[in-house]
């Protein structure tokens, strides 16, 4: 019989404590679309503004790829979005630090610089550009699978505060027409993990609906356990 898995608070504070394992200190940095993002192609080249924990002004989408030790990596890839409200990300407390410990893990970590539509002035839509983005990001993923050494039946994302808005959007929404497909890889994936999630009030009876509508459809239509986190 297929199972849903939930963890609680105490599993998830133990899935970040401490690992006795090295992690690999190797990265790589790919923008999402070679020639900028669609629509905004001549803004690839502005520079991010980044200090201490935050960075912002981000307008060439990218994913930074961090490696597990060869001996420990067991094919697992997570996409971390970082929360920070639209506004900025929080990239090193939920980006580098989480990539790092799952690197502990043997898990390859792909953190996700995604657009900002509630910093000020700027021109990208919560209802369009995050979708775009975590979508792009999982089918980069996907399409590396062989050369990053990945199971594309272990392939997750994990959003902290308001990068769960990017995973929901990449979660519960249909690709169809989607002229932005990279070489139509899905963008399915078998975990999610939201850590204090935000949810705007007028779209939380529809998230719930649709939590409860994915769940059973994988349910009933995978072998594959669905793992569901929502702190």
């Amino acid at each position: 019989m297929k199972k849903i898995k939930f963890l609680g608070p105490i599993q998830i504070m133990l899935l970040f404590g401490i690992s006795q394992a090295t992690a690999q200190t190797d990265s790589l940095i790919l923008s999402l679309w070679e020639k900028g993002a669609p629509g905004f192609e001549s803004r690839k080249n502005e520079p991010e503004e980044a200090k201490d924990y935050w960075v912002k002004n981000i307008h060439n989408p990218s994913v930074t790829v961090y490696f597990p030790p060869a001996e420990i990596a067991n094919g697992t890839a997570v996409v971390i979005c970082p929360g920070g409200g639209h506004r900025l990300l929080v990239y090193k407390a939920e980006g580098l630090d989480p990539a790092r410990y799952l690197n502990k893990l043997g898990v390859v970590a792909i953190v996700l610089k995604y657009r900002l539509p509630r910093e000020p002035n700027s021109p990208y839509s919560l209802d369009i550009h995050l979708k775009q983005d975590g979508d792009r990001a999982m089918r980069v993923v996907r399409s590396h699978y062989k050369e990053w050494k990945i199971d594309t039946s272990r392939v997750g994302m994990l959003g902290f505060s308001a990068g769960g808005e990017v995973v929901n959007a990449v979660t519960f929404s249909s690709d169809k027409g989607n002229v932005w497909h990279l070489i139509r890889l899905t963008t399915l994936m078998q975990s999610r993990i939201l850590l204090f999630k935000y949810i705007r009030v007028p779209y939380l009876f529809r998230i719930v609906w649709n939590i409860m509508r994915h769940l059973l459809s994988c349910w009933q239509q995978t072998t594959t356990p669905v793992v569901q986190f929502l702190l």
